[in-house]
């Protein structure tokens, strides 16, 4: 499929933030500043493993980010159309004859 008719299926536009530094507690402390992708959001029930825990869990909502994070991150942050930051649990990069183009994010 040309990346131009991929475009028509990712009307959404969500902020990327990858995590930088943690504090004393462990928690994130700082993000990067966002970038914004377009991409789809759609909301289904999928069983996912979570990357930080290797658990089988539901993901209630999926989006198809076009373009390719690297080193995406279960700590990252993701704001959704709507404003929300589900937390990522899993991630897939699918690939074409000519490499990857977009990346699959599953969240809790």
């Amino acid at each position: 499929m040309p990346i131009a008719d991929f475009l028509d299926l990712a009307p959404a536009t969500i902020q990327y933030e990858a995590a930088l530094l943690r504090n004393e507690f462990g928690k994130v402390a700082t993000y990067s500043a966002a970038v914004d992708y377009r991409a789809r959001v759609t909301y289904s029930h999928k069983r996912v493993t979570s990357r930080a825990t290797g658990q089988d869990v539901v993901s209630s909502v999926q989006v198809w980010i076009i373009g390719i994070i690297t080193g995406l991150n279960v700590d990252d942050r993701i704001t959704l159309p709507d404003g929300t930051t589900p937390l990522i649990v899993s991630w897939d990069m699918p690939q074409d004859e000519v490499g990857n183009h977009h990346c699959k994010v599953f969240f809790t």
